[in-house]
């Protein structure tokens, strides 16, 4: 039997798998650091370089390992990170008011019905999906 792909019916994303650690320095003595390793999709690809420290938030899932099934003749399941985040430390801005910006929300907030008008500017295009 020959397999064929159907570039047509294909759906192709950006995908990276990263190994993450541990701190050292975290770590208690005479114990190594833990890793796991974490599946990176689309835009959150290449959002940090190997020995940033980051904070990863995901799913927890499972995969089967199929050289270990081989080897120990029963299913073997690795599990893994699908990251929805990636956060690295030292890239957090501080953002200052200035006295107009605090005036124009003091302003903005005695206004009628505000908390609406808020809701339904937060990700206009996408409302109802």
């Amino acid at each position: 039997m020959s397999l064929e792909v159907e570039e047509r019916m294909s759906v192709y994303r950006n995908y990276q798998k990263w190994t993450i650690q541990e701190t050292p320095g975290s770590v208690p003595p005479g114990r190594v650091p833990r890793q796991k390793e974490i599946y990176v999709l689309n835009d959150l690809v290449d959002t940090a370089r190997p020995g940033d420290e980051v904070e990863i938030t995901g799913i927890f899932i499972n995969k089967l390992d199929y050289g270990a099934n081989i080897k120990h003749g029963f299913p073997v399941f690795a599990t893994i990170i699908e990251a929805n985040n990636v956060k690295r430390f030292g890239d957090e801005q501080v953002i200052e008011l200035t006295d107009e910006d605090k005036q124009e929300i003091r302003r903005l907030s005695k206004q009628p019905k505000i908390a609406e008008k808020i809701f339904a500017s937060v990700a206009p295009s996408i409302f109802g999906h």
